[in-house]
């Protein structure tokens, strides 16, 4: 074979070794880039809920630090009122609240007393109250007289205080004089009709109630304002609640205007069919939701007359506001940088998996 020949083969052998070579090269980069794409892919998507959480946390954080910003107003109070004492209350409802150490309000008539057939026993009545429940009573109609002539026996057999306030499932403003001769402080109504009253508005406590649970009656949605009846705003008299349809769909809207405002609003609960009825799963998520409130020390669980105190009071302690506001923000950014870890943990030597 001449040498002109040997050299021209010997360079085709190379040439043809060195497409292989660069074509084994060129598939092994695409196979780790088309790995690495496919990976990254899966730990973006891994990351994800971890990065929305975040932002969501940092979108609170600067929600709180512009409320740091404004005038310190009281907290928000909130009333749970439990119409009916069905055996859910006991074994549905309460455990619930326990678990949160939140308490509401029980309305007591005639019709809704512990002991009685398909309510709650009288063990679990005092339970309830030894863990912080109030009591209010419920007028279902009739004859005022005999009604507070019975609920007041009933009372002083337990040795029961009677309580301050009076709920009404279907107002009647013609007992305004009843509830003020027998020392009754507050009227609790849930009516479509709004009640005006004469005098100054900007005099007016405001209150709001509306069932806990209304997804599609917006008539029995009730907001609740109210102010003393006379317009001097004399204590001795009687705070009256008047209502108004509210829509449902806004409650979280509501409840974030509650807590920034610090306003007080009234909820009620049953267990028979109606737009208040008790659903589990809708109540978790709204003491979830509220619970970040709480928190913040922006919003409690009162009874009646501890809510209108909380929203009077000119003194509001500043101090246990910055106390508060400094507990949840230690929270958030403590679980801010939980998040970066996290999230850093995703991805650290992501490309070495190839």
């Amino acid at each position: 074979m001449e040498p002109m020949d040997l050299r021209r083969n010997l360079f085709l052998i190379l040439s043809v070794v060195l497409t292989v070579i660069l074509t084994a090269m060129a598939w092994q980069t695409w196979r780790v880039e088309r790995l690495q794409a496919k990976r990254l892919a899966e730990l973006n998507e891994e990351a994800e809920p971890l990065e929305r959480e975040r932002e969501n946390l940092w979108r609170e954080l600067s929600s709180l630090q512009r409320d740091a910003e404004r005038e310190p107003l009281p907290p928000a109070a909130e009333q749970l009122l439990v119409t009916e004492l069905d055996e859910d209350l006991y074994t549905r409802l309460y455990p619930l609240m326990r678990d949160r150490d939140l308490h509401g309000i029980l309305a007591l008539s005639r019709e809704q007393l512990p002991g009685q057939e398909g309510k709650i026993s009288f063990e679990e009545f005092n339970e309830l109250l030894e863990k912080g429940w109030t009591l209010c009573l419920s007028f279902p109609g009739g004859d005022f007289d005999d009604w507070y002539d019975a609920m007041s026996d009933w009372l002083e057999d337990l040795s029961l205080p009677r309580p301050e306030a009076v709920y009404f499932p279907e107002w009647d403003p013609t007992l305004v004089d009843k509830l003020r001769t027998y020392g009754f402080t507050i009227a609790i109504q849930q009516e479509s009709e709004q009640i005006q009253l004469e005098g100054d508005e900007g005099a007016a406590l405001i209150l709001y109630v509306r069932p806990w649970n209304d997804e599609d009656d917006e008539g029995a949605a009730r907001i609740l304002y109210a102010r003393p009846w006379n317009d001097e705003g004399d204590e001795g008299e009687v705070r009256i609640l008047y209502a108004r349809p509210w829509n449902y769909e806004d409650v979280v809207s509501f409840v974030d205007n509650l807590a920034a405002k610090g306003g007080t609003a009234v909820f009620t609960v049953s267990f028979s069919e109606g737009p208040d009825a008790f659903d589990e799963t809708g109540f978790v998520n709204m003491l979830d939701y509220v619970g970040k409130y709480i928190q913040r020390g922006r919003y409690y669980f009162t009874d009646f007359a501890e809510g209108m105190a909380l929203q009077e009071d000119t003194e509001f302690d500043e101090d246990r506001a910055e106390a508060a506001y400094r507990r949840e923000l230690e929270r958030i950014q403590a679980e801010i940088d939980d998040l970066d870890q996290r999230i850093h943990a995703i991805y650290a030597n992501w490309n070495l998996a190839a």
